[in-house]
């Protein structure tokens, strides 16, 4: 008696376990099961283009030291190179000026390139709302609302895969952009999508990302 007690116990303390492992909890452990996100310093390229760069090539390398709030920015076309560790911007080119890149970069490639591990940075309060069809996919949605912004993220219903995002701008109509994330590639253990294609709110394209290693 007492083992058939003991036994339905440990089946209830297995299926409250299962309760609280969220959605996050999955994505994260798909996106990162080493826990590398934390201490990571690592490099990798992007090959960019863009309606503003006329759809032409740009080949970008960027360097993320997360434990020391920093990031190297480089675009061979543009002749631009900085870093950025904590609120210090260094051009390490003369005749770069890269104060004008300075915050919008650091936070952006960081926040980009750290999902869906950036979602449990402190303070941030995600909600979770119905399965929902993003390009055709059926998709967890998750939902954050910061000061500006209005995130949502979209995980592939079987593999908690990060399949894309979307943001609105609050108070900008219009304001804001949709993307979409295709393929997997290994980035030093975490896994990360090979290509980012990046639209408006209509859907009309602007841009796209391709990840590589390939120096």
């Amino acid at each position: 008696m007492k083992y058939i007690i003991y036994s339905f116990l440990a089946v209830l303390l297995v299926s409250a376990n299962q309760v609280q492992e969220t959605t996050l909890d999955k994505a994260i452990k798909y996106h990162d099961s080493q826990a590398k996100w934390a201490t990571l310093k690592d490099s990798f390229q992007l090959i960019s283009n863009s309606k503003w760069s006329d759809w032409k090539d740009e080949h970008l390398t960027i360097h993320i030291d997360v434990a020391q709030n920093s990031l190297t920015y480089k675009n061979e076309e543009r002749n631009i190179a900085c870093q950025f560790t904590g609120d210090e911007t260094t051009a390490l080119i003369d005749s770069c000026d890269c104060s004008s890149y300075a915050s919008w970069t650091k936070n952006f490639y960081t926040y980009i390139w750290g999902l869906p591990m950036k979602l449990k940075d402190e303070g941030t309060i995600v909600t979770e709302a119905k399965l929902v069809k993003f390009f055709g996919d059926s998709c967890h949605i998750l939902k954050v609302s910061y000061e500006k912004e209005d995130w949502e993220y979209y995980f592939k219903k079987d593999t908690y895969y990060l399949a894309g995002f979307r943001f609105e701008m609050k108070g900008e109509k219009g304001g804001g952009e949709i993307v979409r994330h295709e393929g997997v590639s290994n980035w030093n253990g975490i896994i990360t999508p090979t290509k980012r294609s990046w639209y408006d709110l209509d859907t009309t394209l602007l841009g796209t990302d391709k990840f590589t290693l390939e120096k």
